[in-house]
């Protein structure tokens, strides 16, 4: 069975939180729930912009990867070839790597390793080589 994960950064101290997605009504602010110890979620408010859902895969180093996480992509001889930005493409209903060329994003291959090496909201200037 697939894991069904959202995180985002809370509104009143910026963490990141892991859990369940609650949007609520247009007015509301987007919660995520987190079951801790009983049966009751506790929810957060979060930052929508930094809402991001798991892919379902892990880097090279076991790590979950998440929309919005920057990757760096290595081929079979462990030589990096890129590094984008983990988005999500609607016209395809997948997960991706955006590049930042405008161009479409490039789907996750087996023949790939990659690693997480921060997220776009935490590290901008990861992806822009600075």
């Amino acid at each position: 069975m697939r894991q069904i994960i959202f995180r985002g950064q809370r509104l009143d101290n910026g963490e990141w939180i892991y859990g369940d997605l609650q949007l609520g009504d247009g007015d509301h602010i987007p919660m995520i729930g987190v079951v801790r110890g009983g049966h009751d979620p506790d929810y957060y408010q979060v930052e929508e912009e930094t809402i991001g859902q798991f892919t379902g895969l892990r880097d090279k180093d076991s790590r979950p990867i998440y929309e919005g996480d920057i990757v760096e992509v290595y081929d079979l001889d462990e030589e990096l070839t890129f590094m984008g930005a983990v988005r999500y493409a609607l016209p395809d209903a997948a997960f991706g790597i955006d590049k930042g060329t405008g161009a479409s994003l490039e789907p996750f291959e087996g023949n790939m390793t990659y690693k997480v090496v921060g997220n776009f909201h935490d590290n901008i200037e990861s992806l822009n080589g600075k």
